[in-house]
C-alpha cells in the first residue's frame, strides 16, 4: 500500500510539472502566451464639476462627482519569446476595447472635467532637461494658454489626444508621444521593456516568476535595494507550493516597477464549481506611519524630495513621460487626513467604499 501511494505521488508529480511549466509547444505554454480568458477592467472617473470656481477662488474646496465604471475588455498576447536555460524573455502587447453593454448608461462620449495630463506630466520631465528646455517651456506655455483642468471625453482621457501645447512640447522633447499620455495609455499597445520569467522547467515552484525587467534585474528607482530587486509572478501563473500553502504571494507590475503583495483571504467556489481561493491587498500596504512604520511593503522613489503622504505610494518615476502616478487602495482607504482635506465630502465616498467589502 506504501509503496502504491508514493508511485501515484511521482506520478502525480511528473502530471503536475508537464501541465505547468512552460516549454516550447507545450499546452501551457499556448494558454500563458495567448490567454483564451480577456481581463475586464472598470474604470472610475473624478469629474471635477466646480474646479473653475476654486481656482478663480469663488469656492474652497473641490467637488467631485464619481462616474462610471466604463468597462473595458483587455486583451494580452505575449510575443517576441525567447527560452534560453529555464527563462522566458518577451514582450507584451495589450489591447483595449470598450463594453457598453456592461457600462451601464455611460459612454465614451461622455465628457468629464479632468487635470490636464500633458502639462502636469510635461512639467516635471522638461525639468529634468535643463535650464533653456525650461525657458523654452515657460514660453510655450505663454503662447498655447493651457489649462490646468479642461473638459475631455472619455475616451481623450483615456487613450490620450493631442493639441497645440502637445505638438509644441513634442517637439522639444523628441520621445514626448501625446498619445501616450492617457489613464490607459501606459497599457496600451507593446511593452517597451521585454521582461524575463522563470520557466519553472528545473523548478516547476518558480514558474512564472519574474527574473528581469528590460534585462535588468536591479532597477534603480527606487533607493532601497529591496525595492528595486525584479521579483513576483507575472500574474498569470504561480508555483504549487505558495498556492497550496496559502503563502503570501508578490506580484510584479513592470508598469510600476516593483512587486506588490498579495495575502490569502478566503476559499470561494467559480460559478462552475471549481475551489478557487480569493488574495486581497494586505491592510496597510501603503501606509508610512505607524503600525507599519516598518512596512516591508513600502518603498520610496531615489530622486523624490517631496514629503510622502500616508496611504498612498508615489511611481512616478517608473515610466517616462507620464503624468505623476500615485496608488493607493480606493478612495484612499486608510490614508491620511490630508488626502481628503481640499475635497468636499469626499470620506462620504470612502465610507461607501468600505461599506461594500
Amino acid at each position: 500500500m506504501t509503496f502504491i501511494l508514493l508511485n501515484c505521488t511521482n506520478i502525480y508529480n511528473r502530471v503536475l510539472i508537464e501541465k505547468i511549466v512552460l516549454y516550447n509547444n507545450s499546452e501551457m505554454l499556448e494558454y500563458w502566451a495567448h490567454p483564451p480568458v480577456d481581463i475586464i477592467i472598470k474604470v472610475h472617473v473624478f469629474n471635477y464639476t466646480n474646479i473653475f470656481q476654486v481656482l478663480n477662488g469663488t469656492e474652497k474646496k473641490i467637488k467631485l462627482d464619481e462616474v462610471g465604471p466604463y468597462v473595458y475588455r483587455e486583451h494580452i498576447e505575449k510575443t517576441q519569446l525567447v527560452f534560453e536555460d529555464n527563462k522566458i524573455t518577451f514582450n507584451e502587447n495589450r489591447s483595449h476595447i470598450f463594453l457598453p453593454e456592461l457600462s451601464g448608461n455611460f459612454r465614451e462620449d461622455d465628457v468629464v472635467i479632468v487635470p490636464n495630463l500633458p502639462l502636469v506630466s510635461g512639467i516635471p520631465n522638461v525639468k529634468s532637461l535643463g535650464f533653456f528646455a525650461e525657458i523654452g517651456f515657460k514660453t510655450i506655455l505663454a503662447a498655447t494658454k493651457p489649462r490646468e483642468f479642461h473638459n475631455l471625453t472619455i475616451s481623450k482621457y483615456f487613450m490620450g489626444y493631442n493639441d497645440d501645447f502637445m505638438n509644441v512640447i513634442s517637439k522639444i522633447k523628441w520621445d514626448f508621444n501625446p498619445n501616450d499620455v492617457g489613464i490607459l495609455a501606459p497599457r496600451r499597445g507593446m511593452t517597451k521593456k521585454n521582461i524575463t520569467v522563470f520557466s519553472g522547467t528545473t523548478d516547476v515552484n518558480t514558474v512564472g516568476e519574474t527574473f528581469a525587467l528590460g534585462g535588468k534585474t536591479m532597477l534603480d528607482v527606487w533607493k532601497t535595494k529591496d525595492c528595486n530587486k525584479v521579483g513576483g509572478s507575472d500574474g498569470v501563473i504561480y508555483g504549487p507550493k505558495s498556492v497550496q500553502n496559502k503563502e503570501n504571494l508578490q506580484v510584479y507590475l513592470p508598469e510600476f516597477c516593483r512587486s506588490l503583495p498579495l495575502v490569502f483571504n478566503k476559499e470561494e467556489r467559480t460559478e462552475e464549481g471549481y475551489r478557487a481561493y480569493r488574495y486581497i491587498a494586505p491592510q496597510g500596504s501603503f501606509s508610512t506611519s505607524k503600525p507599519h512604520l516598518e512596512n516591508e511593503f513600502y518603498c520610496e522613489l531615489k530622486n523624490t524630495k517631496e514629503k510622502q503622504i500616508d496611504g498612498v505610494l508615489d511611481v512616478s518615476g517608473c515610466i517616462d513621460g507620464t503624468p505623476p502616478i500615485f496608488i493607493s487602495h480606493p478612495h484612499f482607504m486608510e490614508g491620511s487626513e490630508e488626502l481628503f482635506s481640499n475635497f468636499e465630502d469626499f470620506q462620504s465616498l470612502y465610507m461607501e467604499y468600505q461599506g461594500c467589502n
